[in-house]
């Protein structure tokens, strides 16, 4: 499936960096952080940036603030749908510069939510004709133990009007 995605969390972004999934270079970032920057994730942050620079020249990077969260919640940034326009523009050009050659490295703090809503949004909009658990399970095969963040995934379903599909597959047993 196009474009290639790797998702990860900054705990293993070195890694990542240093040896690319399938050794195929990154082309293109998005990297997503909680807001406020708290002190304790600030010198992460720069450092990580700092990496970024260092190891991908030239690499496009989308950097997006906003918390882990399905509702909004009071001095909290929820993920809101221009995060998720942003998320499927950035896709869009990045597909289009790297002529089908695209390998886009999404992280989080974990990899396992937020990251993940983006990766199945951007598989979403690049394979419309696909079905949204082969999308997802395609994601997990590769990562298993993925969560989408659904509001993220609401976003998507809306923009991408795939009514609900992608959020129907990310649903547990018992929702």
């Amino acid at each position: 499936m196009k474009p290639h995605l790797t998702i990860c969390g900054v705990h293993e972004l070195r890694e990542t960096l240093a040896k690319p999934d399938r050794g195929t270079p990154i082309t293109h970032l998005i990297s997503i952080w909680r807001p406020p920057a708290r002190e304790s994730e600030q010198s992460e942050i720069n450092y990580c940036l700092g990496q970024f620079g260092l190891r991908l020249p030239g690499v496009p990077v989308l950097v997006l603030d906003f918390e882990d969260i399905c509702a909004p919640a009071k001095g909290r940034t929820a993920p809101a749908p221009a995060h998720m326009i942003s998320v499927l523009a950035f896709a869009r050009r990045a597909i289009a510069e790297s002529a089908g050659d695209t390998h886009l490295l999404v992280h989080c703090r974990m990899g396992v939510s937020r990251s993940a809503a983006c990766a199945l949004a951007i598989l979403a909009q690049a394979n419309p004709a696909a079905g949204a658990r082969d999308l997802l399970a395609h994601l997990r095969d590769r990562r298993p133990g993925l969560a989408p963040n659904r509001r993220l995934v609401r976003f998507a379903d809306e923009i991408l009007a795939r009514s609900d599909s992608l959020l129907g597959a990310c649903a547990r047993p018992g929702e």
